[in-house]
């Protein structure tokens, strides 16, 4: 006996972990009938604390990007049928549904079973939080060419720490969503094994230096190289 797939292990773990325990369920309870004839299923996972949501059939929502044969004659959005697909290209939730949620999600299709997940959480708060990030970065760069040094400082540290945040709270790190404390987020960056840490730690030292030069005058060489 051949040993499974990857692709079969991963479908197999999500079986048991999520939507056999759901269709008995609700076998259990007289909704859906035995057997159960399952073509699609689909777990979302909250970052917060609410329960995973468990849908099946045609409960599931799901977007994919199809690559459509050679002769078909098809526009964005036409109807499709399975003689017409060459192959997917790529699975998406819907904008109709929450994009801070991760999902797992089994779809069958001509007889064959296709798995998407995507596992980052707060994609929509992350993204928010980069635009803000940007603001800060602009506005420091701004500071920079007109010689503000105290306010390039203060900016890149703001910038920086947003970015750093918007990273950790796509990672079930726990508070990463609700943290308020400063330092939380470079230490939290460094567990997700990423470089921040090293670059975040060098304006952090100088916005303390800012905050008590009390208008005295800052060299312009120690700004400069600890942030360029």
């Amino acid at each position: 006996m051949s040993e499974p797939t990857p692709f079969q292990r991963t479908f197999q773990h999500a079986m048991e972990l999520w939507f056999e325990p759901e269709i008995k369920r609700r076998q259990d309870a007289g909704l859906i009938p035995k057997p159960y004839g399952l073509k699609a299923a689909q777990v979302i996972i909250h970052a917060d604390s609410r329960p995973n949501e468990v849908r099946l059939n045609e409960e599931v929502a799901i977007m994919a990007g199809a690559k459509v044969k050679e002769g078909a004659n098809k526009a964005i959005g036409d109807y499709l049928s399975l003689n017409e697909i060459d192959g997917i290209e790529k699975w998406y939730l819907p904008e109709s549904e929450n994009s801070n949620c991760g999902h797992f999600t089994v779809v069958s299709l001509a007889g064959n079973w296709y798995c998407t997940f995507d596992f980052r959480y707060n994609k929509a708060q992350s993204r928010a939080l980069l635009a803000a990030a940007e603001e800060f970065l602009s506005v420091a760069s701004y500071a920079l060419a007109t010689n503000m040094l105290r306010a390039t400082a203060d900016n890149l540290f703001s910038a920086a720490e947003l970015a750093a945040k918007a990273y950790v709270i796509t990672t079930p790190l726990p508070g990463a969503s609700t943290s308020k404390k400063h330092g939380f987020f470079p230490f939290s960056v460094q567990l997700a094994g990423t470089p921040w840490k090293r670059r975040l730690r060098p304006v952090q030292s100088l916005q303390c230096f800012v905050l008590h030069a009390r208008g005295r005058r800052i060299p312009a060489e120690r700004i400069r190289s600890d942030v360029g």
